[in-house]
């Protein structure tokens, strides 16, 4: 017996195939998630994953980070959270202007206004914020403020997380960072 194809059939079967893998097919991931290290307790990590968009804050990301900031300020066993990126060499873009260019001026107002309220979410928890950045400052900074502060009460604990961060403002390396931003190059830290 001989089988012929007919080209409708194959077009039926091709998208049955399709539907069929984009029921079984995991969810996408998280554009922002919390994650742990049992060598470390009480520090959580909350973890930027848009690789693909170097991390750039698309409203779905803005809504991650808002949950996960409402599971911190729940939670009795964070004492640090660290804001980090899941892509090396690569914190946050800013805004996702693609998403942006599609938006009506409504979406923007709401995506402007969950922004702040992402921002404040974060900076209102109850125990000290830090940014994992690139750059031998900004990590010695952070490793500063959580292994001096991990066992200060939390308005010792967010003092020094402000001193901390005031440590690296006049930085040679801030600046370099800023730069290499604006001219869209990998940045070249010398640690001063």
């Amino acid at each position: 017996m001989l089988l012929v194809r007919a080209p409708s059939l194959c077009r039926q079967t091709q998208a049955l195939v399709a539907l069929a893998r984009r029921s079984y097919s995991s969810p996408p991931a998280p554009q922002a998630f919390l994650s742990s290290d049992a060598a470390h307790p009480g520090i959580a990590f909350l973890n930027l994953n848009r690789p693909a968009s170097k991390n750039a804050l698309s409203m779905n990301l803005l809504l991650g980070l808002r949950e996960a900031a409402e599971t911190v300020r729940n939670s009795s066993d964070t004492r640090v959270l660290i804001l980090q990126s899941t892509t090396p060499s690569i914190f946050c873009a800013g805004a996702d202007l693609k998403e942006r260019r599609s938006m009506t001026p409504e979406q923007i107002a709401t995506f402007l206004s969950t922004l702040r309220a992402a921002l404040g979410d974060l900076e209102g928890l109850p125990v000290p914020t830090i940014a994992a950045l690139d750059g031998p400052l900004a990590v010695k900074a952070a490793k500063r403020a959580i292994d001096d502060g991990y066992y200060l009460e939390i308005e010792e604990g967010l003092d020094l997380e402000h001193e901390c961060y005031q440590s690296i403002m006049p930085s040679e390396d801030r600046l370099e960072g800023l730069k290499a931003f604006a001219e869209k190059r990998k940045p070249v830290y010398r640690g001063r």
